[in-house]
This record gives C-alpha cells, sequence and structure tokens, in this order.
C-alpha cells in the first residue's frame, strides 16, 4: 500500500502491483486493509505482480541493460 499523492503513485499500478490509497483518508486505507486481508488470492496476485515489476525494471541488472543501450544508441 503506497499514498497516491506520491513519487510511488507514478510506478505502483493501483490493484496490479501494489494498491494506492488517498493521504489522510483514513476509511480508504481501512477499506484497502480489509480487502487485503479478506482476499488472499488478491494478496498472493498483487505479491507476484509487484515481484515481477520490481526484478524486469527496478533490478540493477535490468536497469544497467536499458542504459547501455541507451548509450549504444547514443553512440
Amino acid at each position: 500500500m503506497f499514498n497516491n499523492n506520491g513519487n510511488m503513485s507514478n510506478l505502483i499500478k493501483n490493484m496490479e502491483d501494489g494498491i494506492l490509497v488517498d493521504s489522510g483518508n483514513i476509511d480508504n486505507f481501512v477499506e484497502s486493509l480489509v480487502l487485503l486481508y479478506n482476499n488472499p488470492d488478491l494478496r498472493s496476485q498483487i505479491g507476484r505482480n509487484a515481484r515481477k515489476t520490481i526484478i524486469e525494471n527496478r533490478s540493477w541488472g535490468n536497469r544497467i541493460k536499458k542504459e547501455l543501450s541507451v548509450y549504444q544508441e547514443i553512440i
């Protein structure tokens, strides 16, 4: 669960690889917690998606490959 107003909202796809909640909205936060608590399949799916997103887009190895690709295109 991440704040919908910060930088994470640019990285997280709501209900796919995380849950975005509105800052200061306690009801939204509690509803999201209850949703996750009551839906183990959803928890697992979001967890799998989050892991995949991190590996594909945020791991050092893949980030280096992307950077090298950009540099090679420039050269």
